[in-house]
This record gives C-alpha cells, structure tokens and sequence, in this order.
C-alpha cells in the first residue's frame, strides 16, 4: 500500500502556487531592478508622481486593487476586451490572471527594497570601481 502525502486537487493547488511565485518572480525581479535603480540613481521629471503611483497598490485595500484588475482586465473590461475580440483569450479566472495579481501586489514591495538598497551604497565606491576600470554593469553587479 502506498502512502500519499496530498491528494490529487491538493496537489494541483500547491502546484498552481508554485507555478504562479516563478513565473511572478521572474517578472517581477528584472523590473524591480531597474525600476529600483533608476528611483535611487536617476532625476527625472515626474520622479514623485512615479513613486507615488508605484506605491499605490501597498495603500490601497486589496479588494480595491483586485476590483481594479477585473474591472481592466475582465473579458469586458478595457484590455480585457481587446484580448477577448482579437485572440479569442479570457484572463479573468485563469492562472495568467493569478500572475498579474501577483505581480501588481508584489512589485512595489521589490522596488522599494532594490531602491533603499541602492541607496545605502556609497556612490564614492561605485566611482573608485569606475576608476579602476570596472565598466558600468561590473560595477553595478559587485558594487
């Protein structure tokens, strides 16, 4: 007889949320990157209006930002409707959707830890590493 630790809906469930975290980290990490770097490294015009609406769905009550998502992405939503008409593809409902959320919910959270990490590095550092003949991505990467 042999001895089963989950059962086959509870496994399809734990899988689901496997499946869901990689694919949203895999997202979500390169953009978080950047968006990180460029928030603690770079002026721009519209600085502050990006970082307040990058840090809108961390104020914003999860019902809110799930409403907004199915609002937008439903299959009579506003791109939810131009996915539907033109490729025949429902998101709402589907583990694409469950990446979207999770990426929404978590990428302001990654950006905020990349941009208060690049912060805390001493820019003179990053200029030694320079001096010394490191290029930019070397820099970035050891520094």
């Amino acid at each position: 007889m042999m001895f089963s630790l989950f059962t086959g809906p509870e496994f399809e469930a734990i899988w689901l949320s496997v499946k869901v975290s990689l694919v949203c980290t895999a997202i979500v990490m390169p953009l978080s990157v950047v968006a990180g770097w460029a928030m603690a490294r770079k002026e721009f015009a519209g600085k502050t209006l990006l970082n307040g609406v990058l840090h809108l769905p961390l104020v914003m009550p999860p019902v809110t930002i799930g409403y907004l998502l199915m609002v937008s992405l439903g299959s009579r939503g506003f791109f939810g409707s131009y996915l539907y008409r033109l490729f025949d593809f429902r998101l709402a409902f589907t583990w694409y959707a469950a990446v979207i959320a999770a990426v929404v919910v978590s990428f302001p959270l990654a950006v905020r830890s990349v941009r208060i990490a690049m912060e805390m590095v001493d820019p003179k550092l990053e200029q030694a590493a320079r001096s010394l003949g490191a290029g930019p991505l070397r820099t970035f990467i050891f520094i």
